[in-house]
């Protein structure tokens, strides 16, 4: 059986734009190529893709926006940051991605599933089509709670060939998941020509349709025949929730800064100045609601720490994209401390509880740029940072240096810092699930086996598993001898 003759579609998301984004999707190539397309709106509550709005409003094809779903989070909060982005169209689909499972059981998974599924059904209409594939649908998923009538996009490919190769598209259908009799899209790879398809990244995902053309644009309501359409999303005013967490407004230049309507509006509502504190219920994309219809820069915003039950180490909550030294490059690369200097910003915070005095990622990244060791400077050309620094200029030694590879088996090493009242740094995936992306936390603490760290890319504390499931290198200063 073949799917030649089956609507042909692609999805997408940041990896098919270059990391500099330089270079984009070129979409007069690929737009004639496709029948339909998938495009990656966010990641659980707090992450939007940087090239959604971009893709969305350039595909002339019908268009699904999906969602990769963190079981552990807030449903609630997720889909209505999912929602909020997206804003569907009549014409749109909404698709839940499910394919992490951070450690929860079925159980618990399933409930998330279905929230998030009750969630866009109740605003849209209708429920959204669930991607995954058969062997994680059956170890992670209950079937028989779901709702009756779900649409499935399943995953089923050939074996890769070789890289670079690019690899057939499987001929279908897909393996179903138990309980699951029918499909609707096939997604038959995920070494697809790239530059074929006019896109940056040597590889991109193919689908098809199963159905008719038709058939596929009466799904999406685009023919005379279809009354299957989204009901307009009525937002009802409700009372403001509790918030996220109280912020202070930081004693930086300008002396006032503006509240906006929207997230990256020009347009002001009120001001701030340095010293007011707020209320923030929200988080999108570097932005902070601190009322109904008002979002503060976060970059200007510090959290402020209620008191703590939990004994964690008094580190200060460096924020690497801080304004007082987001903008510092590092080394030769090009690269700032906001972009990338996860590490240094760890460290600083590390050397500042050692030492007892504040070391910020300023001191410590300028101090990193500022003299030679042999050929390179003490970031080399790219900006990869010279572990040894801390002990030739501070007297603080590397006591740990050590890999996990498989991203477990890591907790006692932690432990044997924080019972000395240290922190240990670890390496972990930022964004789990989506292409691994290399991250620094550092941990402050322990609590009935829950592990508490510090993010320099939030400026927060939180849950290690709140948001990464994996640790797979591990570093830690300790004192000067």
């Amino acid at each position: 059986m073949s799917n030649q003759n089956q609507p042909y579609g692609v999805d997408i998301s940041r990896h098919q734009y270059s990391a500099d984004g330089r270079k984009k999707i070129n979409f007069d190539v690929l737009n004639p190529l496709i029948k339909f397309c998938g495009i990656r709106t966010a990641i659980s509550w707090g992450y939007t893709d940087p090239w959604f709005s971009y893709s969305w409003a350039s595909v002339t094809a019908p268009r699904l926006a999906y969602h990769v779903t963190y079981p552990g989070e807030d449903a609630i909060r997720q889909m209505d940051h999912f929602l909020h982005v997206v804003n569907p169209g009549e014409h749109d689909r909404l698709v839940l991605d499910l394919e992490l499972d951070h450690g929860y059981s079925k159980y618990q998974i399933t409930q998330t599933v279905l929230a998030c599924l009750e969630r866009l059904r109740s605003a849209t209409g209708r429920y959204p089509i669930i991607y995954s594939r058969a062997s994680w649908v059956n170890s992670f998923l209950h079937v028989p709670d779901l709702p009756e009538g779900i649409d499935w996009w399943l995953a089923t490919y050939l074996t890769p060939l070789p890289e670079p190769a690019y690899t057939p598209e499987h001929p279908g259908p897909p393996w179903l998941p138990s309980g699951v009799d029918t499909w609707l899209i096939h997604q038959t790879g995920d070494r697809g020509n790239g530059a074929a398809h006019g896109v940056a990244s040597h590889y991109i995902d193919t689908n098809r349709w199963n159905g008719t053309d038709d058939q596929m644009l009466e799904y999406f309501g685009m023919t005379d025949e279809s009354h299957e359409v989204y009901l307009p999303i009525i937002v009802t005013p409700k009372p403001e929730p509790k918030p996220l967490y109280q912020a202070g407004v930081k004693n930086i230049a300008p002396v006032r800064l503006k509240v906006r309507p929207a997230p990256g509006s020009t347009k002001a509502v009120r001001s701030l100045s340095a010293g007011d504190q707020v209320n923030v219920y929200e988080e999108v994309d570097g932005w902070a609601r601190i009322g109904v219809g008002e979002w503060f820069n976060d970059r200007y915003l510090q959290r402020v720490v209620e008191k703590d039950e939990r004994n964690l180490l008094p580190v200060p909550l460096w924020n690497q994209r801080d304004p007082r030294w987001g903008w510092l490059k590092m080394g030769n690369s090009g690269i700032t401390i906001g972009e990338q200097g996860c590490l240094a910003s760890n460290t600083s915070g590390c050397l500042s509880l050692i030492l007892g005095r504040e070391v910020t990622p300023l001191e410590y990244g300028t101090l990193l740029n500022s003299g030679p060791i042999g050929s390179y400077g003490y970031l080399n050309p790219t900006n990869r940072m010279y572990w040894q620094i801390p002990k030739l200029k501070y007297g603080v030694p590397l006591e740990i240096f050590k890999a996990f590879p498989s991203g477990y088996g890591w907790e006692d090493t932690v432990r044997s810092m924080l019972v000395k009242g240290l922190p240990a740094m670890g390496r972990v995936d930022m964004l789990p699930g989506a292409g691994y992306l290399q991250h620094w936390v550092t941990f402050l603490g322990e609590t009935n086996g829950v592990f508490w760290i510090h993010d320099p890319w939030y400026g927060t504390v939180s849950a290690l598993t709140a948001r990464y499931p994996s640790v797979f290198h591990v570093s830690a200063y300790g004192r000067p001898k």
